[in-house]
């Protein structure tokens, strides 16, 4: 069978169906064959690892009604206090929602027939709403080039979110919720213009916070590099094992920085700030610092002080250099470097790295 004749059954058999829903059908089947085509297959090929289509139109008529059902279903449930969204391998897309109510939808970058591989289940645990992406047990194709999105829409009454996906990345913008938690194994996680606790773990994906306001951060990963702009912040605590830290922020009541081997950064104000690299440099400029312990095995140590009043800071490396540029005068006292009133407590450390001291 060729793709016309394919085609022209499908058509037939779907004749009852609602109109939009078959053109959308007849569309996907059609790009299906022409990416199948674009890798060298014939279209006797492509049909035949299409399987019966009598089955198929079957499994596609039950799709259409299961989109309606949970079309209504989404409408008439209006009370969650937490929403937890787990996308599989699709990249999970969150924009706040105009409405006080749950929305989503699953696309594809490239052939929407690939989304008939896949369905989503709805289901409510007490005060919690579960989306979840799943393959189907016999898929619809015997070939697969899905590249999938999830675009969930939030309101801003809900309590809490969680965001997961295997392979794709979590991308949200504009969530203001009171806790937020993202996951991803080799996605990046990216989170633009929210506030609110967050919390953020992936494997070998990178994770960047732009103009986030308020409240603690957790962020961790094994490999990927982590990128922090914000306002005000009670705690921000990153762990990464080979990737770089980067932080530029308002204030923060306290700012943790620990990579294996990555380089640690921080501009801003912070009260309490701590930074340890095993092969990294550290890098801060810290304003209205009180306590500040920075340590490197075998990387370079710089802290910057603008405007500060006084310090008294312990100042240690085995083989590297010490470089004091300070413009008011000090002293070394008890092995401690003080100058002022003291207020700033500071810990520099490296074994092989040079220290720069200066305000």
């Amino acid at each position: 069978m060729n793709k016309k004749e394919y085609l022209a059954s499908i058509y037939s058999m779907m004749e009852e169906c609602d109109a939009d829903f078959r053109e959308e059908i007849l569309a996907d089947f059609n790009e299906h064959f022409e990416q199948g085509k674009m890798k060298g297959r014939s279209e006797e090929e492509i049909a035949a690892s299409l399987g019966d289509v009598r089955e198929l139109i079957e499994e596609l008529k039950q799709e259409q009604h299961q989109r309606s059902e949970k079309k209504q279903k989404a409408k008439d449930s209006a009370e969650f206090r937490r929403v937890r969204v787990q996308g599989l391998t699709a990249d999970v897309i969150v924009r706040p929602s105009q409405k006080d109510q749950v929305e989503y939808v699953l696309s594809d970058r490239g052939a929407q027939v690939n989304i008939h591989n896949y369905l989503i289940e709805e289901t409510i645990h007490g005060d919690e709403l579960l989306i979840e992406v799943k393959r189907r047990t016999h898929r619809l194709f015997n070939f697969d080039f899905a590249n999938l999105i999830l675009q969930v829409s939030l309101p801003q009454t809900l309590g809490s979110a969680v965001l997961q996906s295997v392979s794709g990345k979590v991308d949200l913008e504009r969530i203001e919720l009171a806790q937020l938690e993202c996951k991803s194994t080799s996605g990046a996680i990216e989170v633009v213009d929210c506030s609110g606790d967050l919390k953020a773990v992936t494997v070998s994906g990178e994770i960047t916070i732009q103009k986030h306001d308020g409240g603690r951060l957790e962020l961790s990963t094994t490999s990927g590099d982590i990128e922090i702009q914000g306002n005000d912040f009670t705690m921000i605590r990153m762990n990464s094992l080979s990737g770089d830290i980067e932080v530029d922020c308002q204030h923060a009541e306290m700012i943790q920085m620990n990579s294996l081997s990555g380089d640690l950064q921080f501009q801003g104000a912070a009260k309490n700030i701590s930074g340890n690299t095993k092969s990294g440099d550290v890098e801060i400029s810290c304003e209205e610092a009180e306590a500040i312990k920075l340590e490197s095995l075998s990387g370079d140590v710089e802290l910057c002080l603008p405007d500060c009043t006084g310090m008294q800071c312990a100042l240690k490396t085995l083989s590297g250099d010490v470089d004091i540029d300070l413009s008011q005068p000090y002293q070394f006292k008890r092995n401690y470097l003080i100058f002022g009133d003291e207020s700033c407590v500071v810990s520099l450390k490296t074994l092989s790295g040079d220290i720069t001291l200066r305000d």
